[in-house]
Parts: structure tokens; sequence; C-alpha cells
């Protein structure tokens, strides 16, 4: 028997608000955070880990970091966290 896949498209626009408006410096430390998810491949292997990391724009420090095997939002919140 063939399994069927159903899956729901969300058609509305997924754009976050531009908070930053390319101003990437801040003037005081706890200003302004980014945040990024970067993959990565585990040579000679097919597994991938996942970096997220929280950013602080004041002078450039990792503020938080979490390493997963999932990139899901378990992982950002974690970092959040």
């Amino acid at each position: 028997m063939r399994r069927r896949n159903c899956t729901i498209t969300n058609k509305a626009d997924q754009k976050a608000e531009n908070l930053l408006q390319r101003e990437f410096e801040a003037k005081a430390p706890n200003e302004k955070w980014t945040t990024d998810v970067t993959e990565f491949k585990v040579p000679h292997s097919d597994e991938k880990l996942y970096l997220s990391a929280f950013l602080d724009l004041y002078d450039r420090s990792i503020i938080a970091w979490v390493i997963s095997d999932r990139n899901d939002n378990h992982l950002v919140l974690e970092t959040l966290k």
C-alpha cells in the first residue's frame, strides 16, 4: 500500500520585520542580539551537527551557543535559555 504525504502550505507572507534596518552596531551591551544556526558536516560521515549561537552586536561576543544533531526550534530555544 502506498503511503500518502499530507502537508499544508501556509501561503501567508513569512517575512520577519526588519528591526535593525542594517544598523549592526550597538551603543551598549545587550542592546542588539543576532542569532544564526550553522550546519556542519562531520568528516568521513553522513552525520551533520548544528551550531546555534547568539551574538551581542555591542562587542561581537558570543553570549550563548548550543550544538545539536537536530536543527529545530528546541535547539534555538535551548540557546536562548
